[in-house]
């Protein structure tokens, strides 16, 4: 996938290169996915350990990450995010703890086409349509401590998934950079996640009623940033 990224980044690059003008751009950014599958997979995993007080503290309830990517022409745009959500349930007391954790890490390329939707003295406002591509890893660990022993299991999984989305964008000019902050809505089609290594390799991860999971990146997404001129003609 990063080299993927790499040659798209280099291909536009070079043809933006052409262009009357061309911004860098990064982002910080938060997310809240719409009913994910991962979080009734969890909910099945913690309901599996019998322990008093067991509780689920978080549940793939936000993500979040950061965001960098070129524009050309104030229309469109290639970009690369990186993003993290997760869920985790544990129990602890004087004795030991029992921990179950989910993490689930995104990369992502992608690329936008923006429309002007009105333009003021300063700023302006864009509707946005962009197509991306995610690689996930879930990292699935169970780790228990008591005073006799210690025990830990970690099993990673990938999948690749493909998503579509709407974005409306607000930036303001101070000429030697632009405030931009933005609201998104993606919607993504979910990648089976198989795993890559020991006796389950090659194999999809399944909840109790055989049905194969899938992650969940779609959901409203917001997030604020800078964007730099690189280059200007008049």
């Amino acid at each position: 996938m990063r080299y993927l990224f790499v040659y798209l980044f280099m291909v536009c690059t070079y043809t933006g290169m052409q262009a009357q003008q061309i911004e860098l751009f990064s982002d910080v950014n938060f997310g809240i996915p719409i009913n994910p599958t991962l979080r009734s997979f969890h909910d099945e995993l913690s309901q599996q350990v019998n322990y008093t007080n067991f509780k689920t503290t978080d549940n793939f309830r936000y993500n979040y990450g950061f965001t960098v990517g070129l524009k050309f022409e104030k229309e469109f745009s290639i970009y690369f995010t990186n993003k993290v959500s997760g869920a985790k349930s544990s129990v602890a007391d004087y004795s030991g703890y029992v921990r179950l954790t989910n993490e689930l890490k995104g990369y992502t390329i992608g690329g936008k086409y923006d429309f002007y939707v009105y333009e003021f003295e300063k700023s302006a406002l864009y509707l946005g349509a962009k197509l991306q591509f995610t690689k996930s890893i879930l990292n699935l660990r169970t780790e228990s401590k008591s005073s006799e022993n210690s025990q830990a299991d970690a099993k990673d999984l990938k999948s690749l998934d493909i998503g579509t989305g709407l974005s409306m964008t607000y930036e303001y000019d101070l000429k030697f950079m632009i405030i931009r902050a933005y609201l998104d809505l993606d919607i993504y089609k979910g990648g089976k996640l198989k795993f890559e290594e020991g006796d389950n390799k090659d194999l999809y991860l399944q909840d109790q009623s055989g049905v194969k999971v899938t992650t969940g990146w779609s959901g409203f997404n917001s997030g604020i940033g800078l964007s730099i001129p690189l280059s200007k003609n008049n």
